[in-house]
């Protein structure tokens, strides 16, 4: 069974699914990297047990 987390950034959300590996979904903007760590921890997730980071889309300014 899978589980979705929501992290909330501030203005945007990065989502973790955890199942038979754990994704992170998205990585937000510059600068939060420490919302992100304390957003997994929050949720029991070191940031070792990510297996897989999932970029959805781009922009050219950040």
């Amino acid at each position: 069974m899978q589980e979705v987390i929501s992290v909330s950034l501030g203005l945007v959300k990065v989502f973790v699914i955890k199942g038979e590996k754990t994704v992170l979904i998205d990585t937000g903007i510059k600068g939060n990297l420490e919302k992100i760590i304390n957003g997994l921890k929050s949720n029991n997730i070191k940031p070792e047990d990510i297996s897989l980071v999932v970029i959805t889309h781009g922009h050219a300014d950040h």
